[in-house]
């Protein structure tokens, strides 16, 4: 189970990367889609926090999870201020096609994508 969960984990991470992917490359060809932190289009940072989340799960580094929680739990963290934001309407989430504002699927798919980490560590992990 903790194998499937592994694959699932990816899946997960790969699709996030997608739709970031084509949000980062929105930004750029059109440019203000992607409201600002630090004067750095949010977007950009997501995928920054998606690679680093997906290259630790891979293994690669050796890092004992530490990067995927990092990279996901800012991205978690950028999606419940976004959502917040959104619903209090002090700051404006891109939207999908829609109407469907992007902060709140981030939420249900960053939620998502640590949830199955933490499961597949600890299945593991027999916890």
């Amino acid at each position: 189970m903790a194998k499937l969960l592994h694959y699932v984990v990816h899946l997960v991470g790969g699709l996030i990367l997608w739709g970031t992917t084509n949000l980062v490359w929105d930004q750029y060809s059109s440019g203000d889609i992607c409201p600002p932190v630090l004067g750095i289009p949010a977007c950009y940072i997501i995928l920054a926090c998606v690679l680093a989340a997906i290259v630790s799960h891979t293994g690669a580094l050796k890092d004992k999870n530490i990067l995927f929680y990092l990279g996901s739990g800012i991205a978690m963290i950028f999606a419940v201020v976004g959502s917040i934001g959104n619903i209090a309407q002090i700051l404006t989430c891109p939207k999908t096609s829609s109407s469907i504002p992007m902060c709140y699927i981030s939420f249900v798919m960053f939620g998502t994508l640590i949830l199955l980490k933490t499961l597949e560590i600890r299945m593991k992990h027999g916890d």
